[in-house]
């Protein structure tokens, strides 16, 4: 540039220490509040009976025929819920490891292995012999407009405090 030009580096004007202490804070405690935050959210939509995008899931026969809410005949998979922090603090898993909750979330055809027919009691009394039974969709681990509205705030948040807490160091 022709003329008068003053150059400042981010380092003359004191921002490259705040940035490495930035860089090196702590992200475990912020992707366990995330974590916890995205239980919180899926227990919710147990007790709502509704996938991440708000819509209902469709009703058991379970449900239907015994009352009580679809997915919750013994509780278990709400209860197995949980989150854990990985990568050295650098991401979050959030889930179950409930080998049946593949199938709820993401539905699909469930068949017999070792038989050529599948046999289940009904709640009436008496059971059913079927060659399969197709399971629907019910969603209940995934992002919705609530989450994807409230994590970037609770990351912000955290930079915020990151930033006053290495500019006070």
């Amino acid at each position: 540039m022709a003329g008068l030009n003053l150059t400042l580096s981010l380092e003359d004007a004191g921002a490259n220490a705040l940035l490495d202490a930035v860089a090196h804070a702590d992200t475990e405690h912020l992707l366990d509040e995330i974590g916890a935050y995205l239980d919180s959210q899926t227990q919710r939509r147990f007790q709502l009976e509704q996938g991440p995008d708000g819509e209902a899931w469709e009703p058991s026969a379970r449900a239907q025929l015994q009352g009580g809410k679809t997915l919750q005949d013994s509780g278990r998979l709400a209860a197995s819920i949980t989150h854990n922090v990985i990568n050295s603090g650098r991401a979050v898993e959030h889930g179950t490891n409930v080998i049946y909750a593949a199938i709820h979330q993401e539905g699909g055809v469930i068949q017999a292995k070792n038989a050529p027919y599948l046999r289940f009691p009904l709640p009436g009394g008496g059971y059913a012999t079927v060659e399969s039974v197709v399971m629907p969709a019910r969603p209940f681990v995934g992002f919705g407009a609530e989450e994807e509205e409230d994590i970037p705030v609770m990351v912000i948040d955290w930079w915020q405090e990151a930033i006053n807490a290495a500019g006070k160091g």
